[in-house]
């Protein structure tokens, strides 16, 4: 970011000063400086200066924006890499701005970089793609598990019982399907079928401005899907459609709403997204389970049973609706419905051993 300044000098006097950072011919950054007789003149300046560089970019990108495809070494995607980790990108809230990215976010963009330059040796651009060997950053083990423990989900699912029906209904639904927020607050009593033991994704519940809004479709083509689901997760279902006809008694003949949505808000409307959150926060709390992502931590915990259970990749795709990058797996990797099947199989007998109750 270039910077105007006001400084005195032995040969010129008091002369206006046009500051900036950019790239030398060694690689690394430098101040830079350029006098000038008017405040006008050094501001002009600068403003010109700071566009030049934000075209060029700022971190990673700023490391191989200037280097010419084909010299294009391994050694600049290291730096590239390490640059974003230090310094980042542009912020969405302020341009002008930078700040270090997650190393998870730096391995994404390795992964993009890899791809497109093997793109390029395929189309004989480059004789190789130095991101191959490269090395991303090893994402942190800090953070802990990203899905619960086996442990942990018995807990969660035995604290939800002792908080109702409508409760253990919800965290099982998480744990059997792995939906996304927005997914698990879209479903309706029209999306299971009771007697194929199925459930389809078909609308999401979003938030804006503080306010639930319904949206027909999914995240993706992928997110709209049917998967199987256990029988004991049908039979709350089933128990959960009871409950809520009979609230839709009490709000009134003049309630004729469609979708029946299986978890709703007020009066059937959709519940907000924060209010599940805040909810699944506190069962969290209750059963002594720390951490972030109290919605989303049920989908990563649904995804590894699922691949701990199958090993198949494209199974778990699939289920969760993942849109996959990975063309090799899109292509020679194939879904089956017997390991689908059988990964319901298995979420039934998670929710009907605990302490040998259903």
């Amino acid at each position: 970011m270039a910077s105007v300044r006001k400084i005195s000098t032995k040969s010129a006097g008091t002369v206006w000063q046009a500051r900036w950072r950019e790239r030398g011919p060694d690689g690394h950054d430098r101040s830079c400086a350029k006098n000038f007789s008017s405040h006008r003149a050094a501001r002009d300046y600068a403003n010109i200066k700071e566009q030049t560089i934000e075209r060029r970019g700022i971190g990673g990108a700023r490391e191989l924006g200037d280097i010419p495809l084909t010299k294009l070494t391994t050694a600049h995607v290291d730096n590239a890499l390490s640059a974003l980790l230090r310094q980042g990108g542009r912020s969405q809230r302020d341009p002008k701005q930078s700040r270090p990215l997650a190393r998870s976010t730096v391995r994404r963009v390795h992964r993009i970089l890899s791809v497109a330059l093997g793109r390029a040796v395929k189309r004989h651009l480059i004789p190789g793609n130095p991101a191959a060997d490269a090395t991303p950053p090893e994402t942190s083990s800090s953070s802990g598990p990203k899905g619960f423990s086996a442990q942990e989900v018995k807990a969660l699912l035995d604290v939800a019982e002792t908080k109702g029906p409508e409760t253990l209904t919800l965290t099982a639904l998480l744990l059997v399907t792995g939906l996304r927020r927005s997914e698990v607050l879209g479903v309706s009593f029209e999306d299971v079928d009771f007697e194929a033991g199925t459930l389809t994704v078909r609308r999401t519940v979003l938030e804006i401005a503080h306010q639930p809004v319904e949206r027909e479709g999914g995240k993706s083509a992928a997110a709209l899907r049917t998967i199987s689901i256990p029988p004991a997760l049908v039979a709350m279902l089933q128990a959960q459609k009871t409950r809520i006809l009979e609230q839709a008694l009490a709000w009134g003949p003049s309630y004729s709403r469609s979708p029946l949505y299986c978890l709703p808000g007020p009066d059937g409307k959709a519940m907000a997204p924060e209010y599940l959150s805040r909810r699944m926060r506190q069962l969290m709390q209750a059963a002594g389970i720390s951490g972030r992502s109290p919605v989303h931590r049920w989908r990563h915990t649904s995804g590894s049973v699922l691949y701990d259970l199958t090993r198949n990749v494209k199974t778990v795709q699939q289920r969760l609706g993942h849109s996959s990058y990975h063309t090799t797996m899109s292509i020679y990797v194939h879904a089956a419905a017997e390991r689908d099947r059988e990964a319901s199989e298995h979420f039934e007998r998670i929710l009907t051993t605990r302490n040998g109750k259903p």
